[in-house]
């Protein structure tokens, strides 16, 4: 990436100076993971409707040709820098459609994919970030590549720390959370995210087998109605097991429209998985989430654009009362007094977010979804 950094032609022209037509996106799409396809399909379908041709990223195109309905899709190989390169040289600006684009494991492509726009003249923008794994000496690499890129986090503690350094941030959310649930369908089925123990946190893995116990306890004469909901490919194996062990169904939903329509018909919801969470408030179902992913705990942490006081949050795996908040969101009875408004203000956060982006553009004046 570096190679490609000092060889990348810098263009005369500042990013407004041309309109943009065409745009890629660049997220962890094609690995199996729906939460992160969600956010890149969203947010092509907020560009599409303002008449931009989009490029799409994936890491097994085969897998994923059926998505992203009228994208073009770019195949990312093992060595990516080159294909980025290219293509940021071919579209008229980068989104960054990852939410960990600046965690250790994918630094690498997406900083370096707004890198790589930023030194030919092009905007670059990561949308619904965070900033806290960043890698060692990452912070200094951003500051030295890409403290022209529009960063929009998803957390107050993120954006305070990317400013702190001198780049340009904006309040921002989840995209998932700016999709059009249908109407509530008050279903039966009870949808259950859990994720595989390898996902979990070095500090909390020992207590993913009490997790597991307590949930099949809790699911006792009423497992039939359990839909374990794949949401990463890792998840598979976890959800078999616990269909087995209670009588329930696994299902493995596909894109927005499938997503949405399954947890829109769910009595409640209860996840280990962040976007499971945010799927199930999103559709207005009772949703308890597990307290394993930092961003949950952001979510509910209070900041003004990115928390919400008093909304129910999620329940520790370690918690003494792990079984009695599982029954009671089995049985619709959990509280969460402020999860209204938690929606609310996630999907305005996610809104103003998408139409900063278009303005950042210049798309404001051609719509949006």
């Amino acid at each position: 990436m570096e190679y490609a950094l000092r060889h990348a032609p810098r263009l005369p022209h500042a990013p407004a100076a041309f309109p943009v037509r065409t745009v890629l996106l660049a997220g962890h799409v094609g690995a199996g993971n729906l939460g992160a396809e969600l956010r890149t399909e969203r947010l092509l379908t907020v560009l599409q409707a303002a008449g931009v041709a989009c490029r799409v990223t994936s890491y097994t195109p085969e897998r994923t040709r059926d998505a992203f309905a009228g994208a073009r899709q770019e195949a990312l190989p093992p060595e990516v820098a080159g294909t980025l390169w290219r293509l940021t040289m071919q579209t008229d600006a980068t989104i960054i459609t990852e939410g960990a684009a600046l965690g250790e494991a994918g630094f690498g492509q997406f900083a370096g994919a707004m890198a790589l726009a930023l030194a030919q003249g092009r905007p670059a923008i990561a949308a619904g970030v965070g900033a806290d794994r960043l890698p060692q000496g990452g912070l200094g690499w951003l500051q030295a590549h890409c403290r022209d890129a529009d960063v929009f986090c998803r957390d107050s503690a993120s954006a305070e720390r990317l400013a702190a350094a001198g780049l340009r941030t904006h309040d921002g959310a989840d995209p998932v959370w700016a999709m059009d649930p249908p109407a509530r369908q008050q279903g039966s089925a009870l949808m259950i995210c859990a994720s595989h123990p390898a996902s979990w946190p070095d500090a909390a893995r020992p207590a993913f087998g009490r997790w597991l116990t307590a949930l099949v306890a809790a699911l006792d004469g009423q497992g039939d109605r359990a839909r374990f909901v794949v949401m990463d490919d890792h998840d598979t194996a976890v959800a078999q097991e616990l269909a087995r062990a209670t009588g329930g169904q696994v299902i493995r939903p596909h894109g927005q429209a499938e997503a949405l329509s399954a947890f829109a018909a769910a009595r409640a919801v209860i996840s280990a998985r962040f976007h499971g969470v945010v799927l199930g408030m999103l559709c207005g179902a009772p949703t308890l989430g597990l307290a394993i992913d930092t961003r949950l705990t952001a979510l509910f942490g209070g900041q003004p654009f990115k928390g919400h006081p008093g909304a129910g949050g999620p329940v520790s795996p370690d918690d003494g009362e792990l079984g009695t908040r599982l029954a009671q969101a089995i049985d619709g009875t959990a509280p969460t007094p402020g999860a209204t408004g938690l929606r609310q203000t996630q999907r305005a956060a996610a809104l103003a977010m998408e139409t900063a982006i278009l303005d950042r553009l210049g798309l404001g004046t051609r719509g949006a979804a």
